[in-house]
């Protein structure tokens, strides 16, 4: 038996690092991006007449749009609503809001439902468009989530001795030979289709830099073994992974090599303006699918100023964390002005717009409110200075629930108890201390508004929280 087929079995031997490449469990890594699952194989892959992914959650909760919870009819077989499904994806992508207990399109949904139905765009052309309408979701809570995962696998591959030009090199190579009617044991030959399985630095396995620096015979003979063992899924990760019936499919694959191939080139450009930003989107998902991609096309639905343009910029802005508003201040509104104010559509730039207003005219009220003291003095030495604009103590303010997760709540966060008016060493220290320090912050100031987050409606625990701010374990 060569070393790269030893070394093959001993992953599958030690259970941990099996699971670790095999299972698509939360903290596993066997699958590249969080929102594929189950029920979300591919973003939108076709099926029959329709699509499934993104496009069959869209659909299935447009059905019940504006229908309370409780009028919900259809239940799958251990008695749950068969929409509960798609929940999460639909508000994670904001293509969803909920307001009194039902689910409603945002701008960005509807800009979505309107790419779904379009006539004049082609599947490849339709999918690109689903991929840049989801980019600034947050999905397994994390803001801008496909960014910052393509930055997370692109450094566990560095571990590897994988550098991105070769990892996009052989991305190309995959998706050019893809034929959609094979089975994905003929792509055994595929670099990529390890680096799809092997992709996460396991307590210091490096599988892929091994496999890269073995003779070919080793390889023939692992491609052998892997092959043999398909229809046992005994003693073999990539048997196990992609097997009859499983999660993994070849859609799968090829989803998530194009989704990385076009982040880690729009992470690797500039982008400095919005019209950057929506030409190398498209340059680079084209150099993939070539002469299926009518960029014309694209452009002019992106473009289209009746909606959806507004949409596109502000994803844009979230992305790359660019100024983003236009809006003046005016007169500061109030506390029960801004209580009384109908649902703020945020998802696209006039709907920020509004939010920015409203969010300025809170943190003036947080700050008198505080007397402009830090709310951490009880527990932390509190350092001032000055502020020349207002001469007073100078104050930062906190959102104690991250304004990026409002979708996960059926009421505004945007109340006075959820600003919270902090000293610049706390406002740093809740944010890039250590684990423990923030956890101590975070801990004080929710138990000291968490009555006031109930009256208005809002439940959320600790360990929720402390999700929100990336802290995984309690």
């Amino acid at each position: 038996m060569n070393n790269l087929l030893k070394v093959y079995k001993e992953i599958w031997n030690d259970e941990n690092t099996r699971n670790t490449y095999v299972s698509i469990a939360k903290n596993n890594y066997g699958k590249m991006w969080s929102f594929f699952s189950t029920n979300y194989r591919s973003l939108m892959s076709p099926i029959g007449n329709s699509y499934g992914g993104f496009v069959n959650g869209f659909q299935i909760i447009s059905e019940i749009e504006g229908k309370k919870r409780e009028k919900w009819q259809r239940k799958n077989n251990v008695g749950q609503e068969k929409e509960k499904q798609h929940t999460t994806n639909m508000r994670e992508s904001e293509l969803f809001y909920v307001r009194d207990n039902a689910y409603h399109k945002t701008k960005k949904g509807i800009v979505f439902g309107k790419m779904v139905l379009s006539v004049d765009l082609n599947y490849e052309e339709k999918r690109f468009l689903c991929y840049l309408l989801i980019l600034n979701g947050y999905f397994n809570k994390q803001p801008n989530y496909i960014f910052k995962q393509t930055k997370f696998i692109l450094d566990e591959l560095s571990h590897q001795q994988i550098k991105q030009n070769f990892l996009l090199k052989q991305i190309y190579s995959f998706v050019n030979s893809i034929n959609l009617k094979k089975e994905i044991f003929v792509f055994l030959n595929s670099f990529y289709l390890y680096i799809d399985t092997f992709w996460y630095h396991e307590h210091g396995l490096n599988f892929l830099s091994i496999f890269f620096n073995s003779k070919s015979e080793e390889k023939m003979e692992l491609y052998e073994y892997i092959r043999c063992q398909q229809h046992t899924e005994k003693e073999c990760i990539i048997s196990q992974k992609f097997k009859s019936g499983g999660v993994y499919t070849q859609r799968t694959v090829e989803e998530n090599a194009w989704i990385l191939y076009v982040s880690a080139k729009l992470l690797s450009e500039k982008n400095s303006t919005f019209n950057e930003f929506v030409s190398n989107s498209i340059k680079f998902y084209k150099e993939l699918y070539g002469d299926k991609i009518h960029e014309n096309k694209l452009k002019d639905f992106i473009y289209n100023k009746v909606d959806n343009i507004g949409v596109f910029q502000l994803i844009y802005h979230k992305l790359f964390e660019t100024e983003n508003s236009n809006f003046q201040s005016m007169n500061n509104l109030t506390e029960d002005k801004v209580k009384n104010m109908d649902y703020i559509d945020y998802t696209d730039m006039s709907g920020n717009d509004q939010l920015n207003r409203v969010t300025a005219s809170l943190k003036l009220l947080a700050k008198n409110k505080s007397d402009f003291r830090c709310c951490c003095e009880a527990c932390e030495e509190c350092k001032y200075f000055t502020s020349k604009k207002d001469d007073r103590n100078y104050l930062e303010i906190h959102h104690l629930i991250p304004q990026v997760f409002a979708n996960d709540f059926n009421v505004s966060i945007e109340i006075l108890c959820n600003y919270v008016p902090l000293c610049p060493n706390c406002h740093r220290k809740i944010h890039f201390a250590k684990d423990e320090e923030r956890k101590h912050l975070i801990t004080f100031l929710y138990n000291s508004r968490k009555l006031e987050l109930s009256k208005e409606h809002i439940q959320i625990n600790l360990e929720d929280l402390f999700k929100y701010y990336g802290i995984r374990k309690i």
